[in-house]
């Protein structure tokens, strides 16, 4: 595995900054709870496909750049996908 190859620590969980983010859920229903997902989706796909390109970009560690890089399309490509569930945007297709 490429993160233990890096010496890289590997989440067992959620950290508190993730829980704090999931809690406001468990009491959304319907339209409120698919408006928040959406928005909390969009968000973290842009994030991760930030810290994607800086590591494909600057990244010190061969095999961790690659991988970045080839993963970066297919977060690109959810980003979308969420984006298109954002009010407004219209619907996913199927």
């Amino acid at each position: 595995m490429i993160a233990g190859k890096a010496d890289l620590t590997i989440p067992k969980g959620l950290d508190a900054t993730h829980d704090k983010m999931i809690m406001p859920f468990e009491k959304l229903k319907g339209a409120a709870f698919d408006r928040r997902y959406a928005h909390e989706t969009v968000a973290g796909h842009q994030k991760a496909i930030a810290q994607y390109k800086q590591e494909a970009e600057n990244g010190q560690n061969t095999e961790l750049k690659a991988y970045a890089t080839q993963v970066l399309p297919t977060l690109e490509k959810h980003l979308q996908s969420a984006q298109a569930l954002t009010p407004g945007k219209g619907k996913a297709s199927k």
